[in-house]
């Protein structure tokens, strides 16, 4: 499955816990109540040992985070700013986001060991989140009102999806990146079968809420909620049959380990468990009276769960066949352990002094100070002697970079056996060098006061991810006033960014192939961009072509301070409005010298400045052309207003008595024009205008004389020129212009 919540852990760690284990009876849960430390919605685990624990704190006003590096022995608060209550979480690989109430969004990179809140994408509450693939980029979550939300780029930025429903929807789940399902309040129960872009509808056969939903494969799966309700399907949810739970309570969790073997938790401090695949369901003891909200297992038959009050508790399931264990106590500090951030720990010292290590290095993210802890696992205490901690940071091929730190250590701190001291270094979090990636911490000693072995006293630890900035590109947007697109990068790291950055784009087609490019912008040195959510926008320094649908932006990956993405690259479709929308609304005659005029008509919601083509075709009866298209260029300084501003403009030659239709084509070469499906134009040819300009009464024969201008270059001879009080005399136009008869 791709959800973390729901991780396949290795075979690894059973072996390391069986060492650890007592047999005791199947049905005994270990209960620890986590004193202070509130209402826990969510457990998650990346692997046997490191996990944690997202949920409210006691008062329900603050959200808090706790975290294991012992297989749920002991749990400790991650340090946080103050943020809403979490209610749910989940991770792909290193990266976990979480969610919580009006919108809260939280991502961690580092194993969970920091947390950096991200724009929040609604101020609805979030109450389920699923990754859809192993990276840590696409991501699907869901809340109140119906709300689904989708992210592609790790939770930098979220799209609306409809949902189908409004509904509370309470928890969502993916199978692989295409299939996954959400459940929710009235017994709602949605599928999507394309990454959570489209919803359907499933009749779960229920109207109580549901709370949880787990999946397997596409197939098998179950789904639980209030008043005892237990759905399963085997059909991938084309049909859900409701079991005979035969319990009333509310059920808030449920997780399988195989096809027979499950456990569902609720209200009261329940832990019922299947060993039929569902057909029964035994209650268990857990030794809590506290509703249980969460519960997860491995492929290691280990099991946790989660609850209000503070509660957590522990299960060591057994696989088939074998006795059923649990844990006892704590892990070792060493002996195969690793440090937090995946680096082996020293074996335990068996020589007769006292041995110093680096056990780990941290950043307060609050107050930037940075901490290096150190242990005794000596057989003997440190003397009274002084020693010293040497920090050094390195970048990603190992150069040492700034100048090396050394902070000395009082003769007073004497460190027994098993005991840590927290060192705080000088400086803040900005101190350590741009670029750096590594920590290399020393142990610096006399003779006599430790054992050096050359290993044990030196640390390597990496550069926490709050460190550095971290750019996405989060919008790209409609033409500016010279038709460009424009772009935003925003740092959603926990620290600012001076300093130039590479942008390039590339435009593409509707089949993926790149039209051109990539086109190449640096942002100048001076660019600012502040942490948690600054932004920064540019323009992309070219119109786009007809034809391109997509553009790629990608961030410049060469500069090792900025925190990237794998892949760096966003894609966004190419804007289309506003833009302008010529029509030719009219073609008459010129009373001065018989050319014709046509009229532009700009209908869109952008102005327009800049040079325009238009093509005239003349046309006989017959519709064919009388001779080419006559083409005209307006000038680049033409200016056409938006939301109805016109512009008239002459043909440069007069139209011949044949024609009688003439198409006006708009130049459709210019991708910032939107143009109507032909953008082609037919009027019929404007008659010429003939007046009489007098009558006069010939003395000799007394018949009047008419005299009549035609105003056309060339009149059509045929054509009557007598009109209305004209009728005395009739007379043709005998093809001079201007004159008289």
């Amino acid at each position: 499955m791709t959800s973390t919540r729901r991780l396949a852990w290795s075979m690894m760690g059973l072996a390391m816990a069986l060492v650890l284990v007592s047999v005791i009876r199947a049905q005994d849960w270990e209960s620890e109540v986590q004193a202070g430390r509130g209402k826990f919605r969510r457990i998650v685990f990346l692997d046997d040992t490191t996990g944690f624990i997202v949920g409210a704190t006691a008062d329900g006003k603050s959200g808090v985070i706790l975290r294991t590096v012992d297989g749920g022995d002991s749990w400790v608060p991650v340090d946080l700013k103050r943020t809403r209550p979490l209610t749910a979480a989940d991770c792909a690989k290193s990266v976990c986001v979480a969610v919580g109430e009006q919108g809260a969004v939280l991502r961690s990179r580092d194993s969970v060991r920091s947390w950096m809140a991200l724009d929040g994408p609604t101020r609805r509450s979030l109450r389920g989140i699923a990754m859809l693939d192993g990276d840590g980029k696409s991501m699907v979550a869901v809340g109140d009102g119906g709300t689904v939300l989708r992210s592609t780029d790790g939770g930098g930025t979220w799209k609306s999806v409809k949902s189908g429903t409004n509904k509370h929807l309470r928890s969502v789940v993916f199978v692989d990146a295409s299939v996954g399902w959400a459940v929710g309040d009235a017994g709602t129960i949605l599928l999507t079968i394309d990454g959570g872009t489209t919803w359907d509808v499933q009749d779960s056969g229920v109207s109580y809420g549901l709370a949880d939903v787990w999946m397997r494969d596409r197939s098998w799966g179950w789904a639980v909620g209030e008043r005892g309700t237990v759905l399963s399907t085997t059909d991938g949810g084309a049909t859900w049959q409701k079991q005979n739970f035969g319990e009333r309570r509310f059920l808030s969790g449920v997780t399988f380990l195989d096809e027979r073997r499950g456990f569902i938790v609720g209200s009261s401090g329940g832990i019922w468990e299947t060993r039929d695949a569902g057909v029964t369901w035994t209650e268990t003891e857990s030794d809590t009276e506290m509703t249980i909200r969460d519960v997860v297992c491995s492929e290691s038959y280990f099991c946790h769960a989660a609850g209000d009050g503070g509660t957590t508790l522990l299960f060591v399931a057994g696989a088939p066949g074998e006795d059923v264990t649990q844990r006892q106590g704590e892990l070792p500090m060493n002996g195969g352990e690793t440090t937090e951030d995946g680096a082996s720990k020293p074996e335990s010292d068996t020589g007769s002094g006292p041995d110093l290590i680096p056990d780990a290095f941290r950043i307060d993210s609050a107050s930037g100070m940075v901490e290096v802890i150190v242990k005794n696992i000596g057989n003997q205490p440190t003397g009274p002697a002084p020693w010293a901690v040497r920090i050094a940071y390195r970048d990603s091929k190992g150069v040492v970079l700034g100048s090396e730190v050394r902070v000395p250590v009082a003769d007073a701190a004497v460190l027994k056996n098993g005991d840590i001291l927290a060192i705080s270094v000088p400086g803040t979090a900005d101190a350590v060098p741009v670029g750096a990636v590594q920590v290399v911490v020393a142990i610096e000693t006399q003779d006599g006061v430790s054992e050096l072995d050359g290993k044990n006293n030196v640390g390597v630890f990496t550069v926490p991810d709050i460190l550095r900035p971290d750019f996405v590109v989060s919008e790209l947007t409609s033409p500016n006033a010279d038709g460009h697109l424009r772009a935003a990068i925003r740092n959603i790291g926990t620290r600012a960014w001076t300093g130039a950055i590479g942008i390039s784009f590339t435009p593409k087609d509707a089949t993926g192939a790149a039209a051109w490019g990539p086109i190449t912008t640096q942002l100048p040195q001076s660019t600012q961009i502040d942490a948690n959510g600054g932004l920064v926008h540019f323009d992309l320094p070219t119109s786009l072509e007809a034809g391109v649908v997509t553009v790629d932006v990608r961030i410049d990956t060469s500069h090792a301070a900025v925190e990237l993405n794998e892949e760096n690259v966003f894609s966004f479709p190419v804007p289309v409005a506003p833009l302008p929308d010529f029509v030719v609304t009219g073609l008459t005659t010129q009373p001065e010298n018989g050319r014709l005029r046509a009229t532009i008509q700009n209908n869109g919601s952008r102005a327009w400045s800049g040079a325009l083509g238009i093509a005239f075709t003349p046309k006989n009866a017959a519709g064919q052309a009388q001779w080419g298209g006559i083409a005209t260029q307006l000038p680049a300084s033409t200016q056409i207003s938006a939301n109805g501003g016109t512009i008239a403009f002459d043909l440069s030659i007069a139209v011949n008595a044949a024609a009688k239709t003439v198409d006006v084509t708009i130049d459709n070469g210019n991708a910032a024009v939107e143009q109507d499906e032909r953008n082609t134009f037919t009027f019929p040819v404007p008659k010429p205008d003939y007046v009489v300009e007098g009558v006069a009464a010939d003395v000799a024969t007394g018949e009047l004389l008419v005299t009549c201008s035609d105003i056309a270059p060339k009149c059509d001879p045929g054509d009557s020129y007598s009109r209305g009080r004209c009728s005395a005399a009739w007379g043709y136009c005998s093809g001079a212009h201007g004159g008289s008869e």
